[in-house]
């Protein structure tokens, strides 16, 4: 879909309580301080490192912050909270991102677009959005909202799952090997 295009949702994906210590806020072979958020959703991998969108902290007593990844993306928003004022208060991670996701050409991994995209969502839509965040974010249980899709409708939110650390080399590999069959 192209960013000038309409749809119907605000957001595009979502990954609940990731877990800040298997995240890879650094590359591991040592090449470089740029880190990846990867996320898997069926057969496919993502990186939302620099998807643009809303994210909350959670610390030992719930909800701890919230803020917004309009430019820098969600990943070194994110990865910057670990080293500041906040650093030690929260250890796990929701996001929503309003970015679309794309598939690599020739591959079965999925990449994310910086920064904020320009397309319209109608108005009604972007509210139910916001208040699937809210009830997804903070846990509420007497009210669990989904994204803005209608009954009958073929666009989904993505709810991907975090790949941990270790796992990174893993799922890439089995990402490619899909790619290739």
């Amino acid at each position: 879909m192209g960013s000038d295009e309409k749809r119907p949702n605000l957001v595009t994906s979502y990954g609940l309580f990731w877990d800040l210590h298997e995240t890879e806020w650094h590359k591991r072979d040592g090449r470089g301080p740029k880190g990846r958020m990867l996320g898997k959703l069926g057969s496919h991998i993502a990186d939302f490192y620099y998807q643009p969108g809303i994210y909350v902290l959670y610390g030992n007593l719930g909800v701890y912050y919230a803020g917004i990844a309009p430019k820098a993306g969600l990943g070194k928003r994110i990865s910057q909270h670990r080293t500041d004022a906040h650093g030690d208060k929260w250890h796990h991670f929701s996001w929503f991102s309003f970015g679309e996701v794309q598939t690599i050409a020739g591959h079965q991994a999925v990449v994310g677009e910086r920064p904020f995209p320009t397309r319209e969502v109608r108005l009604t839509r972007a509210a139910a959005d916001i208040e699937a965040i809210l009830h997804r974010a903070f846990q509420f249980r007497g009210n669990p909202a989904g994204f803005g899709v209608r009954a009958g409708e073929s666009h989904k939110v993505g709810h991907w799952s975090q790949v941990s650390w270790g796992d990174v080399p893993k799922a890439l590999e089995r990402a490619r090997g899909r790619s290739r069959q």
